[in-house]
């Protein structure tokens, strides 16, 4: 192995000819570097320099604390369960209370239903969305509120008047954006790649692939695809497309080659991109 202290290849040749005259127990002798043998001192010196530093950076390329290289990076922190995550958005808490008595009375209704969804608020000029599903419910004398989960939990919330109030539940600090585009018919064996810009922060993202050779319902985006960030780890049929993120607010989403990833020529995308904001005024929350 060589010296770690020897970096540059002149160091590695002139190694090579003291290794040479200790060899032949001869230190008097002197090489022409223009002759054969100097020729041969610099091969092997210019070889050994090369092979120590395809071995220096194979070692560095082994481990995620050393990795230089994007690809490995992602792909020894995905072998060790560490991912590049999206902004994580703020959590809005507080409640949202609905006030029967303020509806008219209708007699030939004993039953009333009143049911928000899809909700988007502002604090300030701050957006906050949820999509869990909140209905007020009054049933003759009696009142309550359900609450329905994104994750298919239901909550029954009894009130003991016809001003009904229930808790937030995944009430968050974000916008959702929609974009479409169609693929055009991009070489088997590449990956098309589509930039997209956003403000703020990104804080998920959802893609849909209308494959043209497939049939779909009326209602259909097409098939969900997954994001990945390493393309090594997937095969052809892989329904995956693969994030590059060049900044917070620039990325490129690759589509599959046919070799990594389901090659998807002339197809229809759909792409759902939470936008999420860094941080908050924080004058703004004094000031309320």
């Amino acid at each position: 192995m060589a010296d770690v202290k020897i970096k540059t290849p002149s160091e590695f040749v002139e190694e090579e000819s003291k290794n040479l005259k200790t060899h032949l127990d001869n230190y008097d002798i002197q090489i022409n570097k223009l002759g054969f043998a100097g020729f041969f001192i610099n091969l092997l010196g210019h070889f050994r320099y090369d092979a120590f530093q395809y071995y220096q950076n194979l070692f560095k390329e082994s481990f995620v604390a050393l990795a230089e290289d994007e690809n490995n990076l992602y792909m020894h922190s995905s072998i060790y369960g560490y991912t590049t995550s999206f902004a994580v958005p703020a959590v809005a808490e507080g409640s949202i209370t609905f006030d029967f008595s303020y509806l008219p009375k209708d007699a030939t209704h004993i039953k009333r239903i009143v049911t928000l969804k899809d909700i988007v608020f502002y604090y300030g000029d701050i957006p906050f969305s949820t999509n869990t599903v909140y209905k007020f419910v009054e049933d003759g004398n009696d009142y309550y509120g359900i609450v329905y989960m994104t994750d298919g939990t239901v909550n029954y919330i009894p009130s003991s008047t016809s001003k009904i109030t229930v808790p937030f539940f995944n009430v968050e600090q974000y916008i959702s954006e929609r974009e479409t585009f169609k693929i055009p018919n991009y070489r088997y064996g590449s990956y098309y790649s589509y930039k997209f810009d956003i403000d703020n922060f990104l804080s998920n993202l959802q893609v849909y692939v209308k494959i043209p050779t497939k049939e779909y319902p009326p209602s259909s985006e097409g098939d969900f695809f997954d994001i990945k960030k390493i393309k090594y780890l997937e095969n052809r049929h892989s329904q995956s497309c693969f994030l590059k993120e060049f900044s917070s607010n620039t990325f490129i989403l690759e589509f599959g080659s046919g070799l990594r990833g389901v090659y998807v020529p002339s197809s229809e995308v759909t792409l759902y991109k939470n936008i999420t904001h860094g941080q908050m005024d924080v004058s703004q929350l004094q000031k309320h």
